[in-house]
């Protein structure tokens, strides 16, 4: 998904939401037309990937070759979660350069020479949702000093202790790193537009894989060590398989070697399985003023092929991106609780989850979250959308976006 908000002296905020096709050619031929779009800026102010799935991020590196981006935003998670994530799937699990990307986006960064296209990299951790009203918005800065955030963050000393040791030697060259809280607005600065995150990830303590000690340390659930001597175990075979180097070094066999040495600590990686997929809620502020419906890429060169904005009501603006997450009643409860009701009731657009797939969507969904209108980011092949979920969406307003088809969210409001 891309947006641009355009203020009343044709300024622009700009944002992406994944980036990556089950069809390199697809993912292609979408960078390509933006040269054609009249208000695509050269320059990303936000990119979100909402997971590491490779057709969630496989058009990054052209991305960012193509553009200079401000702030790329990932979720957090906790680092023998990336290990156990990267190791699992066999012949089926992600690429090597998409593996590379979630055990360290810098050192990935930097394999691919384009640490100087990225401002700031954002972790957007999970957890608690309760009191979400209370917390401060963090400021996020359009102009030319995009790293001095407001709000919630830690830094360089405090993400030493999540990330390996192969990024603590290596991304004082790259970009800024900070972490905020998924229960944070974020507001850019100049535009009274709001962007919210949730991260559904469980923690290993939660998982039953990290267990508590007598002595009160924390200690991996099979080999019972303490969770730092596991972590320097770890970063030595990550160490010792080169996967601290350039992808084009990387050994044959380099994943099921990791999986043994996660395995041998805490068990089978089947037994840890998360939800991870970083949501991204968008609307304007409830203080923008002006708020209309009408064409957002009035001047496009390219009008999309299916005006979703036409269906749904302006106190009903907001977007809700859902990637890959696998949502049912619980989730969508704790994702009320987490936006709050008031933002959830202003929710037009739901993006329906996975492609539409039956893994990621139980009946009655569709009733629940109850927005003006879903829709699927589908091929149309292999099951995406699936039977299942297509019948759940009956006598809703659904719109589909494929390879040939896109979907347009014709709703702008001017700046203030």
């Amino acid at each position: 998904m891309t947006g641009v908000v355009i203020g009343k002296d044709e300024n622009a905020f700009s944002w992406v939401y994944d980036c990556g096709s089950k069809s390199s050619n697809a993912m292609g031929s979408a960078l390509a037309r933006t040269a054609s779009w009249s208000v695509w800026p050269d320059r990303i102010n936000m990119l979100v990937l909402s997971h590491f799935d490779d057709d969630h991020v496989n058009g990054l590196e052209d991305l960012l070759k193509q553009c200079e981006v401000d702030f790329l935003i990932l979720p957090f998670s906790e680092w023998q979660q990336r290990v156990r994530d990267v190791a699992v799937g066999g012949l089926k699990g992600i690429s090597a350069s998409t593996a590379q990307l979630q055990l360290s986006p810098i050192t990935w960064l930097q394999s691919k020479d384009l640490t100087a296209k990225v401002g700031t990299l954002l972790l957007v951790r999970g957890g608690s949702s309760e009191q979400q009203e209370d917390r401060e918005p963090m400021r996020l800065p359009t102009g030319t000093n995009p790293n001095e955030l407001g709000g919630d963050r830690q830094r360089q000393d405090s993400l030493e202790q999540r990330e390996l040791r192969m990024v603590a030697s290596t991304h004082v060259a790259g970009p800024t790193v900070q972490v905020m809280q998924h229960g944070t607005p974020v507001h850019p600065d100049g535009f009274p537009m709001e962007f919210m995150f949730y991260n559904a990830e469980v923690s290993g303590k939660d998982l039953d894989i990290i267990k508590t000690a007598h002595t009160g340390d924390l200690i991996s659930k099979r080999s019972r060590l303490p969770l730092h001597e596991v972590r320097k175990e770890i970063e030595a075979e990550i160490s010792a398989l080169g996967l601290d180097m350039p992808l084009s070094s990387w050994p044959l066999g380099w994943r099921a070697k990791l999986k043994k040495c996660y395995e041998s600590h805490f068990g089978s990686s089947s037994a840890a399985k998360n939800n991870i997929s970083l949501c991204m809620y968008a609307a304007p502020r409830l203080d923008a003023q002006e708020l209309d419906l009408c064409a957002l890429f009035q001047e496009h060169d390219t009008p999309p092929d299916v005006d979703a904005g036409y269906s749904f009501c302006s106190d009903r603006p907001a977007v809700l991106c859902t990637g890959d997450l696998r949502i049912d009643a619980n989730v969508i409860s704790t994702m009320q609780s987490h936006f709050n009701r008031i933002r959830w009731n202003r929710i037009g657009i739901t993006q329906v989850p996975h492609h539409g797939s039956e893994h990621s969507w139980v009946s009655g969904n569709a009733k629940s979250l109850a927005p003006s209108a879903f829709v699927h980011c589908a091929p149309g092949k292999g099951a995406h959308p699936h039977a299942s979920v297509v019948t759940d969406l009956i006598g809703h307003t659904v719109f589909t976006a494929d390879y040939k088809s896109s979907v347009g969210l014709k709703y702008h409001f001017l700046v203030p």
